[in-house]
């Protein structure tokens, strides 16, 4: 049933309409279409939600994974980058070997 009023005041009038064609036919359970719509599908998004939550978590472990190796690595080579930077190599230059060397230990 379509209309422009609020569905919430129409349940009264369809119970009086339907028992006014037939007093034996049981009117319950009236609800508008959004309401049916959201209970069809609270389920799933519940789903997703609890999936979104368990994905952030994963990405914030695998970030913290991935700087704490890279960090580890960076500092067991923090001499060997002094040394670099002593003989003339630029910041650009240790930051390429950083990326490149790890890269190719693996």
């Amino acid at each position: 049933m379509r209309t422009a009023l609020a569905p919430a005041g129409l349940a009264s009038r369809i119970r009086n309409v339907v028992a006014g064609l037939d007093p034996e036919l049981p009117a319950f359970a009236i609800r508008s279409g959004r309401d049916l719509l959201n209970a069809t599908i609270a389920g799933h998004r519940f789903n997703v939600l609890v999936i979104g939550i368990f994905a952030a978590f994963a990405l914030t472990l695998a970030i913290t994974g991935l700087y704490s190796v890279l960090a580890h690595s960076v500092e067991q080579a923090r001499r060997d980058f002094g040394i670099r930077q002593a003989l003339g190599a630029t910041p650009g230059n240790i930051m390429r070997s950083v990326c490149a060397v790890r890269s190719l230990r693996q």
